[in-house]
């Protein structure tokens, strides 16, 4: 796994691909447990690339609990319709983000806002090269 790819998963990853599945493929792949990277191998993985302290691992531990019950909720609501759902989704990495920046240290923030940025890149280019 990549680190730009680690850091993506973090954040705005989990948000955009759950986006493009329906609910029922959304809730297939989250329980595949080889579909992504459980939340201690990434917290041991954004602990290394960043350099965190226990106390930070600790912090976004919970708030990756957090957005995963977030997330899973948004995807299980039927009454949303996909764009509103999509304005949630996003809503949920903006809280993830801002949560996370007050978690690290400016250093620590702007590696990983960086990295995010590039994978984002990343994947959209994956995703016009596919069509």
């Amino acid at each position: 796994m990549t680190k730009k790819h680690l850091l993506w998963c973090l954040g705005a990853g989990l948000a955009l691909g759950l986006m493009a599945a329906s609910p029922a493929q959304a809730a297939d792949k989250t329980t595949d447990p080889a579909a992504k990277p459980k939340a201690a191998q990434k917290i041991k993985e954004l602990g290394a690339e960043l350099d965190l302290t226990a106390d930070q691992k600790a912090k976004v531990k919970t708030l990756l609990q957090e957005q995963k019950d977030k997330l899973k909720e948004i995807r299980q609501d039927a009454s949303l319709s996909k764009i509103d759902k999509a304005a949630k989704l996003r809503e949920v990495q903006q809280t993830f983000a801002d949560k996370l920046k007050e978690i690290l240290t400016p250093e620590q923030y702007a590696k990983w806002e960086k990295a995010r940025n590039e994978a984002q890149a990343e994947k959209k280019a994956n995703r016009q090269s596919k069509r």
